[in-house]
Formats: structure tokens, C-alpha cells, sequence
């Protein structure tokens, strides 16, 4: 009983620094994107979570929506995994994953691209301030379309 006792403290303290070592450089949050295609615009919204692997490289996921209103422009949501090069407070990014395009003929799914630029700073020492110009690039069968977006929102370091 002794030495199992022992082994499961031994475990717990192996697990509990590892756990927290894994949150750390966590960054997480969202913003609003103002977005143009062909002579129509929008504005939507966007999740995205970071995690630091390096001094200046860091991964990320996000989730988009394009357009919130009914307005004739193409909406769609897209979940993308990528990675960020920083050099400072100033990044850029590439993104891929699916996007999800329910105007669209069968296939609904289909492919997404995006990346561009972006720049942060320190609101305190928890929150930041985002902001990215960016481009994507969707794909449903034989179309493809794009998308420029300006986006801001706050990003909170966990």
C-alpha cells in the first residue's frame, strides 16, 4: 500500500508542472472582421486561440464567419490551424483547414486558405489588442472565391 501510495504522489507531481507548463504561452480570444468581396461588404466575427512554440513562431486556430448580415454577400464559416511568424509586436500568418458554405451547390465542405499580416499590443499584462489584414481563399468543387478582411479584437494570455 506503501509504494503504491508513493508512486501515485510521484505521478501527480511529474503530471501537475507538465500541465501547467502546456498552458503556458496560451493566448485566446476574438474580434470582429470587416470584410469585402467584389463590390459587397460585411462584417463578422472571429475566434482564435495561439500557443507559443518558439521566441518568434507561434500555432494557432481559428474560426470565422465572414458576414453576419443578409445583404446578398457569399457567408460562410471556416476552421483553420496555422502558424504565425512574429518578429515583435508585428506577424504574419498562413492558415488551412475547411470551410463551410451552405449558399453553395453540393459540396457544402470544401477547402480554405488564408493568411496575412497582423500586429499586437500589450493592453496589460494579460490582454492584448489585434489587429490583421488578411485575405482568404475558398473552394467548392470548380469555385473558388476570395476575401479580403480588416479584423480587430483582444486576446486575453492565459
Amino acid at each position: 500500500m506503501r509504494k503504491l501510495l508513493f508512486l501515485i504522489a510521484l505521478l501527480l507531481a511529474l503530471v501537475i508542472p507538465a500541465k501547467a507548463q502546456f498552458f503556458e504561452g496560451i493566448e485566446a480570444g476574438g474580434g470582429v472582421r470587416y470584410s469585402r468581396q467584389s463590390d459587397k461588404t460585411n462584417v463578422g466575427v472571429d475566434v482564435i486561440v495561439t500557443k507559443s512554440v518558439s521566441d518568434w513562431a507561434r500555432l494557432r486556430a481559428v474560426a470565422s464567419v465572414n458576414g453576419l448580415i443578409p445583404n446578398g454577400f457569399d457567408r460562410y464559416g471556416v476552421a483553420l490551424w496555422g502558424v504565425m511568424a512574429e518578429a515583435g509586436p508585428a506577424y504574419a500568418f498562413a492558415d488551412f483547414g475547411l470551410s463551410l458554405n451552405p449558399s453553395a451547390k453540393p459540396p457544402f465542405v470544401g477547402i480554405a486558405f488564408d493568411g496575412g499580416v497582423g500586429i499586437k499590443a500589450n493592453v496589460t499584462r494579460q490582454l492584448k489588442i489585434y489587429s490583421e489584414l488578411g485575405i482568404d481563399r475558398i473552394g467548392h468543387g470548380r469555385r473558388w472565391q476570395s476575401t479580403a478582411a480588416v479584423k480587430a479584437g483582444l486576446l486575453y494570455c492565459l
